[in-house]
């Protein structure tokens, strides 16, 4: 995984950028702009939150994100 930025990190899901910072607060990343960069922690929480709220995601889903 690469560090990149919440905007691009959002295109790359296919989802807005309001949502994808509104999730990452939800899993405790503090992120507020879509400047901010992520790293591979940030997405491995955010990965782990959905997983806990939305239940285990299967391996193809989570090779989509990376």
């Amino acid at each position: 995984m690469s560090v990149n930025t919440v905007a691009e990190f959002a295109s790359e899901l296919k989802k807005s950028t309001d949502t994808v910072l509104e999730q990452l607060r939800s899993a405790g990343v503090a992120k507020t702009d879509p400047s901010d960069t992520l790293s591979e922690a940030d997405k491995h929480k955010l990965l782990s939150y959905l997983q806990t709220s939305h239940g285990t995601w299967s391996v193809s889903a989570r090779k989509s994100l990376w």
